[in-house]
């Protein structure tokens, strides 16, 4: 008993001394807490104060807010009134700053919020711009550099003003922009060019709109904006570029629109657009562009577009129209490009409409199931297939090395294989292209180029909506995309037949399908030769350049831009491929010691070569070598960027198993002359990227 009693108190002295060393360690514990913990500046107050409890010895970190002072900003424990200072707010955004209270480990924030300093006048531009920043997510472009500063409007991102700082440029392409257009648009009198492309805005143009009438260039496109063009738009009759594709607006186009005078361009493509063209449309004298595609409109075409005698380029797919060709469609001397493709057209195209001197390139067929003009051969059948599979040999410098192009056709009948005919010429037509651009033209001897008849039973090939019978099966992706596709056995099949197919890694395939609408794909086959799908469009020559000269032989990517930053999935995948030697004309990176092109940068007569973002479909984290190329843009001034041409350089010396070197380059490489190259592929439709197979 007296060993269990010993026990008992022992455990009780324990338990209690337990119980003290608990009690003094709770007591010694770090604590903190901060009274408000939120701070707002309003109506040019300057001081105010919050108070610190602590057990501990404290600082406050300041952080990024310059623009606060605090005193004290340290102390010992107890409790401690902070005195809070903040600057003159000199901008026209409210400002916020945390700052950090720090007590032995314990952390704690404390905000201090203040008003704008600044106002803007109702209904000034200043009062405008602030209304886009506030209601378009300011916030959170990506560029939107001194935007609500003390700075000169005109140094705000995007801007630009006049001597008196009247606002005449806003723009914005890609920069993250959503919500909904301000009605304070309209309180902007001086503004000739307004841009909000390839962002995500909603909502409805607002009628103020029609405030602008200095406006020369409208473009909205690539958003989601619905509802109607507004009747107010008739009001700028300075507009020239009214470019509105690629929304959702669902509305039937206003009377209003042939009040623009001066209107140049009008692109309107890819909405839900309804109903009737309006008469008033052929007032519109003075326009060259006109696309209203993809979208829902109907009935005849109005009399009036007879006077659109300056119109280079109509294009009408993919609509319900009906009815036949205005009689003043004769008179459309100018009209390069016209495409009337899936409508319910009917009756005949006028002889001498068929005589106009771009007549040839039109696409007028075909029509939706039923419709149809009735005096287009649309049905052409062959009936003679002994030249299936002749091979032509128009070039063999080098019959055991250097480089091996096959060319063949789809969709062309045994009426078009004779010497010289379509086939034939058309093919031709593709080779000499190819051979017009650098460094093709220098390297010409380094390429074998072998033609191969195909014979199709049906001209034409497929697309949604209209099946034809090509011996290659080359089809359409879908109603709008450049996306094609083909029989790859039945290709290659053809191409064994000519000499040049046994040396498949040196060797590349041209496959030019006979249609009139736009279309262009390369396929990248492992341990096969690559091979290009191209159409005879109007852009025929620069899609096959741009594909088989480009992609296929070159191993280029898309320069192009499209509307994002690139994510890191296709930023990892980017760089996979430049392990395997494609896509080199691009880069992860802008530093000019590590570009794929640094061996090019500052040498005399390239000062062109740097680093311009922009490329692989996005327009932002990617950098391509120069401003201008073919995989980018086309027309005149467009051609393969010096790196680029570096490339392929590399490639045809390595199909002649020669050796390379940069001097070796630098010495024979012809630079093309400087000259800003039209835009023929628009950033909103680019050609598809190639496609890898096994």
């Amino acid at each position: 008993m007296k060993t269990f009693s010993r026990l008992s108190i022992l455990w009780g002295l324990c338990i209690l001394i337990g119980g003290l060393s608990a009690c003094t360690k709770d007591e010694d514990e770090p604590a903190l807490s901060i009274t408000p913990e939120t701070l707002h500046f309003a109506d040019g107050v300057t001081q105010q104060s919050f108070q610190i409890n602590t057990n501990r010895a404290w600082s406050i970190d300041l952080g990024e807010a310059s623009w606060v002072s605090v005193s004290p900003q340290q102390g010992e424990s107890g409790t401690t009134t902070v005195q809070v200072t903040v600057k003159e707010n000199a901008s026209f955004s409210i400002r916020e700053g945390t700052l950090s209270i720090s007590a032995s480990g314990r952390q704690a924030t404390f905000v201090v919020r203040q008003d704008a300093g600044l106002q803007a006048p109702e209904g000034s531009e200043l009062a405008a711009l602030l209304a886009i920043y506030n209601q378009m997510n300011g916030p959170n472009w990506k560029a939107q550099e001194n935007w609500l500063s003390d700075k000169p409007i005109g140094q705000w991102e995007g801007i630009r003003t006049d001597d008196q700082g009247h606002v005449l440029v806003i723009y914005m392409y890609a920069n993250n922009l959503s919500g909904e257009i301000p009605e304070e648009i309209g309180d902007l009198p001086y503004l000739e060019k307004l841009y909000f492309s390839h962002d995500a805005l909603t909502g409805h143009i607002p009628e103020s709109i029609g405030n602008l009438r200095n406006l020369q260039i409208l473009d909205l496109t690539v958003n989601n904006l619905s509802g109607g063009i507004p009747a107010s738009i008739g009001n700028l009759t300075q507009l020239q570029t009214l470019a509105l594709n690629d929304n959702a607006f669902n509305e039937p186009l206003p009377e209003e629109i042939g009040q623009l005078t001066a209107l140049q361009s009008m692109t309107l493509h890819k909405n839900q657009l309804y109903g009737l063209l309006p008469e008033s449309i052929g007032q519109l004298r003075q326009l060259e562009e006109l696309n209203l595609s993809y979208n829902n409109l109907s009935g005849s075409l109005p009399e009036s577009m007879g006077n659109m005698q300056q119109l280079t380029s109509l294009q009408l797919q993919r609509n319900r129209l009906s009815g036949g060709l205005p009689a003043g469609f004769a008179q459309m001397t100018s009209l390069e490009t016209c495409d009337l493709s899936f409508n319910c057209f009917n009756g005949v195209i006028p002889d001498d409409v068929m005589q106009l001197p771009y007549y040839e390139g039109w696409i007028a067929s075909p029509q939706r199931d039923g419709y149809g003009f009735a005096n287009l051969n649309d049905n052409l059948e062959s009936d003679d297939y002994s030249q299936d599979g002749q091979v032509i040999t128009y070039a063999e410098p080098m019959p055991d090395r250097g480089f091996n192009l096959i060319f063949m056709g789809d969709g062309f009948t045994s009426q078009e294989m004779g010497t010289g005919g379509t086939y034939e010429s058309k093919m031709i037509q593709g080779i000499e292209a190819l051979f017009q651009y650098e460094p093709y033209k220098t390297y010409r001897n380094y390429f074998n180029v072998y033609i191969v008849k195909v014979v199709s039973p049906q001209s034409g090939v497929s697309q949604p909506g209209y099946a034809r019978n090509s011996r290659l099966g080359v089809m359409y992706a879908d109603e709008s995309s450049s996306q094609m596709s083909l029989d790859q056995a039945t290709m290659e099949s053809y191409a064994a037949k000519a000499p040049g197919y046994a040396h498949r890694p040196d060797c590349a395939i041209a496959v030019i399908a006979n249609s009139k609408r736009h279309g262009g794909t390369t396929y990248f086959v492992s341990e096969k030769a690559n091979y290009s799908i191209g159409t005879l469009a109007s852009s025929f020559e620069t899609t096959l350049v741009h594909e088989l000269g480009g992609h296929a032989i070159g191993r280029l990517g898309d320069e192009y831009m499209g509307g994002h930053t690139i994510p890191d999935s296709k930023a990892s995948e980017l760089r996979q491929l430049f392990g395997r030697g494609y896509y080199l004309n691009l880069d992860l990176t802008d530093d000019p010691q590590q570009v794929h092109w640094a061996s090019l940068i500052g040498l005399p007569g390239y000062e062109m070569v740097g680093a311009y973002e922009g490329g692989y479909q996005y327009a932002y984290g990617v950098w391509r070598s120069e401003n201008n190329s073919l995989m980018k843009q086309s027309g005149s001034g467009a051609g393969f960027n010096a790196y680029s041409r570096l490339l392929i350089v590399q490639r045809i010396l390595q199909s002649a198993g020669e050796s390379y070197s940069l001097e070796k380059f630098l010495e024979k490489d012809v630079i093309p002359p400087s000259l800003p190259a039209s835009v023929i592929w628009q950033p909103a439709q680019p050609h598809t990227a190639p496609i890898f197979l096994p």
